[in-house]
């Protein structure tokens, strides 16, 4: 038996670079060639199953573009998942529920991308049980082993590199009932009710209590702050960074975007809680939301991680469903967060679509037709999402 071998047959774990170099990919290949200038990693560079799997997995969508993953690779097949506990957002999502539904948002799009290159993704979620808080990043998310099968590629997957998420004004244009039941088929969600919302008095209230939650977002120290830590206002930052809300390609438009850059400097403090800018980005966001056709919320009957996790994966479709019909949506999330200052107008929005525990809204998004975006955002190099 060679050393590859027996290090991979006796689950070993050792150090990244190590091991990628004995996959034949030294980890300067991580960084080197076609990836050095590209936005995001391609499956193309590697030859390794899991490493071209997590490569188009990366690609998905992920609260604040915090890229909160990383992985062991236990062999050229098989990695162990965590969340990256250096990547969560304690302001906006005291208990990480949204970071652990874009791991699922994550493990879908890996299984969706293992198709197209002749693989079935298995994905044992949780294998040593929920944990506590103080346990992220150290208890799995998840042990995926990819195997070769006779596989058809998934009817979506072309849409994980066209898929973006469109802050802009949408157009006047309604979305009909046969595009809402497009949406749901080709989602075919597994483990969440996904509802909608269009009529006039349905849209007008709901937006006033989604517009009151980004107010309150907006206008608290904490909360405003950790958004503004993300920004990234220009493409030299956002290239250095690989990570965080990359303004030239999120559809936002120049008056929040100007607004949006002040924040983001080095000495944001004195622009982020300013009225006169807050005031500024909260009526450009009004205006969006008056635009929008619809609203759709994820609604699972339980609130556990495998719940939330489970969630993310069937957004996943849905997020590529919604390219795949040329609907653009945007997350209004605001609403849902679970810190004081939201408990209200969160219980009054869960009163409004009649949702009571242990049921749990865990996603809510506008949709409407808009203009194409322009870019997308950066995703880190794949030897940061690996440890030993």
């Amino acid at each position: 038996m060679d050393r590859r071998s027996f290090i991979i047959k006796s689950g070993t774990f050792i150090s990244a670079s190590t091991l990628l170099s004995l996959f034949g990919c030294a980890p300067e290949k991580l960084i080197l060639g076609s990836e050095k200038k590209a936005k995001r990693p391609s499956s193309d560079d590697f030859s390794q199953p899991i490493l071209m799997a997590i490569a188009i997995g990366v690609n998905t969508a992920n609260p604040h573009n915090t890229q909160a993953w990383k992985f062991k690779v236990v062999s050229d097949t098989k990695a162990i998942m965590y969340v990256d506990e250096t990547r969560l957002l304690p302001a906006t999502d005291p208990p990480a529920r949204q970071i652990h539904i874009g791991c699922g948002c994550f493990l879908e799009t890996l299984r969706i991308g293992s198709t197209s290159f002749g693989y079935q993704s298995y994905i044992d979620l949780l294998p040593d049980g929920q944990y506590q808080f103080d346990e992220i990043g150290t208890k799995p998310i998840a042990v995926i082993e990819l195997k070769k099968e006779k596989t058809k590629r998934d009817e979506l997957y072309e849409h994980i590199f066209t898929r973006r998420t469109n802050r802009s004004k949408y157009h006047e244009e309604k979305l009909d009932v046969d595009t809402i039941e497009k949406l749901i088929s080709y989602t075919s969600p597994k483990a969440s009710s996904i509802l909608f919302k269009y009529s006039d008095l349905d849209m007008q209230n709901l937006n006033d209590m989604c517009f009151e939650a980004m107010k309150i977002e907006v206008t608290t120290y904490r909360t405003m702050e950790e958004n503004r830590i993300w920004l990234r206002r220009n493409q030299k930052i956002a290239a250095d960074k690989r990570d965080g809300i990359d303004l030239k390609s999120n559809g936002m438009g120049d008056i929040p975007r100007f607004f949006s850059e002040k924040l983001a400097k080095a000495d944001a403090p004195k622009y982020a809680h300013k009225e006169k800018y807050q005031t500024m980005f909260l009526k450009s966001f009004k205006e969006k939301l008056s635009s929008s056709s619809a609203v759709a919320y994820f609604v699972t009957e339980n609130n556990a991680q495998d719940d939330w996790i489970k969630c993310g994966m069937d957004f996943t479709r849905f997020n590529l469903a919604a390219d795949r019909t040329g609907v653009a949506l945007h997350h209004l999330n605001q609403v849902l967060q679970e810190y004081n200052e939201m408990n209200e107008v969160r219980m009054e929005f869960e009163n409004y679509v009649n949702v009571k525990p242990p049921q749990k809204i865990q996603l809510v998004l506008r949709l409407g037709r808009a203009d194409e975006i322009d870019g997308f955002s950066f995703r880190r190099h794949l030897k940061d999402f690996i440890i030993a």
